[in-house]
């Protein structure tokens, strides 16, 4: 008996030790093979650590004293590297201290791998110093489904309607890949999902013209995780009323960026309604109501928390005028918000104030927060603006250094409700000596132990271990690795390496997988009154204006001093009392820098920094060697017959042109042919006037006045047209400087008489031409947005005929499709007729610019050889690429794009006639 005893226990011990080995492998320990990073802080100052993506690179930076030493000629880099388990790649320098092995393919997701550093075979160290051992984690993929929201097309039917979601992975998978994940099925039948990058590891998911008839119909949206070797499987309905219902639907509640209600109805709502006691959440008064198509969403006044009634009351209406029937009431529950930090401004400029040099920000159920203190030093302001805009934070590590780290306590004042937004200032006075002329990056994070958030005994109780690590890890826990955060993300550090069920928790701020370095806010401030604005000319020419950004008012006897991109002082000025210098014939100015006493202001000149002037008319003119000219006459349009009053304004910025440079005025036909040239001797004025008469038979079309000024040349078209004039006067427009795909527009049009009657019920109709125009952004000249492999067909469409009112007025809706084939920006022609009771009619035209897509890529080629301009072959070209929006603005999303590379053959001697 007592050696059954003795094998029972022996069995129950040797699976107790089983049970608790298995434990500590699957918890990431490993404390017995791993080096300790502190003992080899003299030769190797970051590595890749934490959890990181299967498509990072994995780097080792060395210190600059161990860099110094090495010899990089004749090292195999790859033998440095000892993985387990294996990865095939190639390690290469990407700088004079950090040797980054880059993988041949993704690694595997949800793997520990352990990495031996061979620190020997790069230089003579001791024995305990020749294999450094360090570990990582891959992201185990994972990913979530949500529909965001179901909206309405057909507007005048609500025939068509569109869902759309959103997909988030854990970590990076290739379009292809994502794109088979979700399928949607209505009524059984399956219909397309169009998939879309919408950002990092983000995608987002429509499905287009969704039939919406009398009966009522169900979409499913069924997502299967197989293809990229997830076990997630589920599915969503959405359910699609019938056409002759309008009902409420469903409702979402928001907390971010403020507290907010969302209630999807069936139909679009009418947006002249007052919804004032027709939507009620409990008690609470003073809602905010914004309807937004088939969406109302409503703000309160106040932050709510707990459970509310809300009624949506009949009498609501769609834009029909159809209105809700029945109440609905049911319960919503407004949760304690997350802890998580925000910054109140953008800016990076703080002007100096009483209080000192504080930033604002603000909290939410913190009772603490850590605070990390970056000093950019001023004299590597220049280097900094390299590769960075104020704002920015690249390769922080060569330009300064941390000035300040600690915990901040948010709980010392009585009464303060942590569990709302409150906010708080941050006195860097009592953080640290603020140096005048430095940038400071500002960031803020919070650790587990910092949370109020109330979480149950249990969750508590989990979670104290964790506390207990973060505190010993300390503050850096809440921050990314110093360095540069945007090109090596592999930096980036989750605390307690490889957590079980990250992705699940990691919205859970009960669970550790809540809090990590992605929760930090990052700001760069610098204290200074001084504004700047330069306007720079293509000849060279650079104007500063200097002013207090607190008054407003010029700044004189300011030093403006202007580097170049090597760091060189071009040129040097001091502001006159209007706050403003010039400079000219600047070589690639890079950087303004303007001193006054201690004060600095600065401004970087890169063409990506440069404001959008595609808004407003303000970009000004072209300046040909020094000289402005313009051409104009008294008319737009004349008739053969007709005499020509024109007149040309010559204005000398540069040198002045010499008095024996004669002013030479040149009138062609529209086929090129001279018909008149008048030489004049230049004057003191700068006025020139040319009169042309034109005889009964003169050839119509666009003729062109130049004026030739030395090698300028300044031109101008003029029309002469047969025109039957207008008996009435139309006043029409759409009010809009753009156009975009699928838009419903409208407009009002309004007919008079030239002699001033009302144009009563009389017909009108308005027609539609569209013609490819180049397609170019300001900031952007050097680039191509236009496709060269599709070719748009013109065509003359009716986009509205109808018949004046009583008023001579009448509504004109359209909706304009110019299709997939356009290759850019197409130009809108509206040719609006209004038709007399006899047969006659008065025309009227306008050109609105027409943009087919929400985003154009543009492509910037190198310049060719020397010779001919061409781009040789067996040679690496590199492509600049850039992807903007309508108005030119750079989208930082992310986007999947695809290339064609056509190979085109010409022979000459055969195609010559082409």
């Amino acid at each position: 008996m007592k050696t059954k005893k003795f094998l029972v226990i022996t069995i129950v011990l040797l699976v107790a030790t089983v049970v608790s080995l298995a434990i500590y492998f699957n918890s990431g320990s490993t404390s017995a093979k791993v080096s300790d990073s502190s003992l080899f802080s003299e030769y190797i100052s970051a590595y890749t650590s934490g959890m990181i993506s299967k498509k990072s690179s994995i780097s080792v930076k060395l210190t600059e004293s161990t860099a110094s030493q090495i010899k990089k000629d004749g090292i195999d880099l790859n033998a440095l590297f000892d993985f387990s388990p294996s990865i095939s790649g190639k390690a290469v320098w990407v700088d004079d201290q950090t040797i980054e092995f880059k993988p041949d393919e993704d690694l595997k997701s949800a793997t520990h791998y352990i990495i031996d550093f061979k620190l020997g075979k790069l230089l003579q160290v001791g024995d305990e110093y020749k294999t450094f051992t360090f570990d990582f984690f891959t992201i185990k993929q994972n990913f979530d489904v949500s529909v965001d929201e179901t909206r309405t097309i057909n507007k005048s039917t609500y025939g068509l309607q569109k869902t759309s979601g959103t997909i988030i992975l854990a970590d990076y998978e290739p379009i292809e890949n994502v794109q088979k994940i979700v399928k949607a099925f209505k009524d059984d039948k399956q219909v397309n999902v169009k998939i879309t990058a919408a950002g990092e590891n983000k995608y987002s998911f429509e499905i287009d013209s969704i039939t919406r008839t009398n009966s009522a119909s169900t979409l499913k949206i069924k997502w299967d995780g197989s293809p990229i070797d997830v076990e997630n499987t589920g599915e969503i309905s959405v359910q699609i009323p019938p056409l002759d219902q309008f009902i409420y639907m469903s409702y979402k509640i928001y907390d971010f960026p403020e507290q907010s209600v969302q209630l999807q109805f069936s139909d679009p709502i009418e947006g002249n309604q007052l919804l004032n006691g027709l939507i009620t959440i409990s008690n609470e008064e003073d809602l905010r109501f914004i309807i937004d198509d088939n969406l109302i969403k409503i703000y309160p006044s106040k932050q709510l928390k707990g459970e509310y009634n809300l009624t949506i009351s009949e009498g609501i209406q769609n834009t029909k005028g159809t209105k809700i029937t029945e109440s609905q009431s049911f319960t919503i529950v407004f949760e304690d918000l997350k802890p998580q930090v925000r910054l109140v401004g953008k800016g990076v400029i703080l002007p100096h104030s009483q209080d000192g040099l504080v930033l604002p920000f603000e909290a939410v159920n913190l009772k603490a927060v850590d605070v990390r203190v970056i000093k950019i030093y001023e004299n590597n302001i220049t280097q900094f603006l390299q590769i960075n805009k104020l704002e920015g934070n690249s390769e922080l590590r060569r330009v300064g250094k941390i000035v300040y780290q600690g915990t901040v306590q948010l709980d010392q004042t009585p009464n303060t409700n942590l569990s709302k937004w409150n906010r708080f200032t941050l006195d860097l006075n009592k953080l640290m000596l603020a140096e005048p002329g430095a940038i400071y990056r500002v960031s803020i994070g919070f650790r587990k132990q910092h949370s109020v958030y109330p979480c149950s005994d249990e969750d508590s109780n989990e979670n104290a271990s964790a506390s207990s690590q973060q505190n010993e890890k300390g503050i850096e826990s809440s921050f990314e690795y110093f360095d540069d955060q945007t090109e090596y993300s592999y930096w980036n550090y989750y605390e307690d390496g490889y957590y079980e069920n990250y992705w699940e928790n990691r919205n859970n701020p009960c669970k550790k997988s809540y809090y990590n370095t992605q929760k930090s806010v990052s700001q760069n401030i610098i204290a200074s009154d001084i504004g700047v604005i330069a306007k720079k000319g293509n000849d060279g020419s650079l104007t500063v204006f200097v002013a207090n950004i607190l008054t407003a008012k010029p700044m004189n006897n300011v030093e403006v001093e202007i580097y170049d991109y090597p760091q060189q002082v071009i040129a040097k000025g001091v502001t006159d009392g209007s706050g403003k210098v010039s400079f000219t014939k600047l070589d690639k100015p890079y950087v303004v820098i303007a001193k006054s006493g201690k004060q600095r202001g600065y401004l970087k000149l890169s063409d990506g920094t440069s404001l959008s002037l595609s808004a407003f008319e303000v970009s000004g003119s072209s300046v040909i060697d020094g000289l402005k000219g313009f051409i104009y006459g008294e008319r737009g349009v004349w008739r053969p017959g007709d005499s020509l009053y024109l007149t040309f304004i010559l204005e000398e910025n540069g040198e002045p042109v010499p008095n024996n440079v004669p002013i030479v005025f040149e009138f062609k036909n529209p086929d090129n042919q001279l018909i008149k040239r008048i030489v004049q001797k230049k004057n003191a004025s700068g006025f020139y006037q040319y009169n042309i008469k034109t005889d009964e038979n003169t050839v119509t079309g666009n003729y062109t006045a130049n004026v030739i000024v030395g090698a300028a040349t300044f031109d101008k078209k003029i029309k002469i047209e047969t025109i039957k004039p207008n008996r009435l006067k139309i006043k029409f427009d759409f009010g809009l400087k753009k156009l975009v795909k699928n838009q419903d527009i409208s407009g009002d049009m309004e007919v008079k008489w030239l002699h001033g009657a009302i144009a009563k019920n009389l017909k009108t109709s308005v027609e539609l031409t569209m013609s490819p125009i180049t397609t170019k952004f300001d900031r952007y000249q050097d680039f191509v947005f236009d496709d060269p492999t599709k070719k748009y067909s013109p065509s003359l469409e009716i986009v509205y005929e109808g018949t004046l009112d009583d008023n001579g007025k009448t509504k004109v809706k359209a909706k304009i499709d110019a299709g997939e084939m356009a290759s850019g920006f197409l130009k809108a022609t509206f040719i609006t007729k209004v038709f007399e009771k006899g047969g006659d009619f008065s025309i009227d035209q306008f050109t609105i610019p027409y943009y087919p897509y929400s985003s154009f890529i543009g492509l910037k080629l190198p310049k060719g050889d020397k010779t001919r301009g061409m781009l040789l072959t067996d040679t690496t070209h590199q492509i600049e690429m850039v992807i903007v929006d309508s108005d030119g603005k750079l989208i930082s999303n992310s986007h999947q794009v695809e290339m064609f590379f056509y190979k085109i053959e010409w022979k000459w001697w055969w195609d010559q006639s082409e």
